[in-house]
């Protein structure tokens, strides 16, 4: 299974977590609307994939405020592929 981390920023917060990959090519499809915040990504995503009964795609993302105009603390840790490159660095 292919996944995707995302960092996810608008004015007032940043979300981050993991989606399949699938997932995540909706989400690029979905930025073709435009969207101004996370709520609006979320509606414009529906477009593409059948909404969950519980909610967001993203509702087991990790949430952190943002304040505006300072720059967004995102989650850089590496994931998936780039998880398996440091694993084969450190076991050669």
């Amino acid at each position: 299974m292919s996944e995707v981390k995302l960092n996810l920023v608008d004015a007032e917060r940043v979300l981050h977590g993991t989606i399949h990959g699938s997932v995540a090519d909706s989400c690029v499809a979905a930025l073709s609307a435009e969207p101004e915040t996370i709520a609006e990504l979320d509606a414009a995503l529906a477009r593409y994939i059948k909404p969950r009964d519980a909610g967001s795609e993203f509702a087991s993302f990790h949430s952190r405020d943002h304040v505006a105009g300072s720059r967004p603390e995102l989650d850089n840790e590496p994931w998936d592929a780039e998880r398996m490159k440091d694993w084969q660095k450190r076991v050669k």
